[in-house]
């Protein structure tokens, strides 16, 4: 399965996606030549491609340089073209590659950590295209069979992954991480997905923040994430209900204002603010409610 995805993954990058014909056709002439083992044609389009569509040729012949396709392999060489790309334009793939010949050429400790600097993300970027860290180890081991010391400094990540995996806890922590930092948003929705409807209130809270709706309307995974008892999505929801400016919807907001103190919030003022809209009944009946576990008003 993985070799098909690797296989997949190459010829996809190989595959020309540019609106200048010229540069189509060249991609075209340089993919019959590789294919046909052709490698001094391929080799003088490589040259050409490298002039006008630098950042893809480059790839290519770094590719090349580190699987010997073409050209003899060339560890130096194979870094060297790579880093004629920018990271944040190369696939991530590609990138990965480029830290397992950094930390293969590394001599000392502190060498070996520069290169391994940024591998989290680079596996981050892999986690959509293998679901799981257990999924995750295998691709990876796939990618370098031959590079156990590579795999071995690897573990600390491998273990960080297997860890999100195992505590539905560590995973919605998780992924609110990559959401403040505004990185790998389709990893967070995946993870928080998983975990929607499982007593897992905060997960149903993010993805009603992040995703579904963004607190702008009334979202299923908010409100369950409210009658779970978690305070945030209680506000949330009150304010969603006191938004609408109608009577019901002033009573619902007293309702989940009360049920986010209970919960340790402090939402003094605008409890204060929404009592001013209610009726002293109301305010008696609501907070009898509020008291009960199973109020209709959830």
């Amino acid at each position: 399965m993985y070799r098909a995805i690797i296989a997949i993954l190459i010829v996809g990058l190989w595959s020309p996606s540019f609106a200048n014909t010229d540069i189509e056709m060249l991609w075209k002439e340089y993919s019959k030549a590789y294919m046909g083992k052709d490698c001094k044609t391929a080799l003088n389009l490589l040259e050409r491609l490298i002039r006008i569509d630098p950042e893809k040729a480059y790839i290519e012949k770094a590719f090349d340089h580190e699987k010997g396709r073409c050209l003899t392999i060339n560890a130096d060489k194979a870094i060297e073209a790579y880093q004629m790309v920018p990271k944040e334009k190369m696939d991530s793939m590609f990138a990965l590659n480029l830290t397992h010949l950094l930390y293969m050429k590394a001599q000392s400790d502190q060498e070996k950590q520069q290169a391994l600097s940024d591998v989290r993300d680079l596996l981050f970027d892999h986690i959509m295209l293998v679901s799981t860290a257990k999924e995750l180890e295998k691709y990876v081991g796939m990618l370098f069979p031959k590079s156990p010391a590579f795999l071995l400094a690897l573990r600390k990540e491998f273990d960080f992954f297997h860890s999100v995996d195992a505590s539905p806890n560590l995973k919605v922590e998780q992924a609110e991480k990559l959401l403040k930092r505004g990185k790998f948003p389709s990893v967070a929705k995946y993870w928080l997905g998983q975990l929607t409807y499982k007593n897992t209130p905060k997960a149903d809270y993010l993805f009603a923040k992040y995703f579904d709706g963004k607190l702008q309307e009334n979202s299923g995974f908010l409100r369950y994430a409210a009658q779970n008892g978690l305070p945030e999505a209680q506000i949330a929801y009150a304010d969603l209900q006191a938004k609408e400016g109608t009577q019901g919807g002033n009573r619902f907001a007293y309702f989940w204002y009360l049920k986010a103190t209970q919960n340790g919030a402090d939402v003094n003022v605008k409890i204060d603010q929404i009592k001013r809209k209610l009726s002293q009944s109301d305010i008696s009946i609501i907070k009898g409610e509020a008291l009960k576990e199973d109020s209709t008003y959830q």
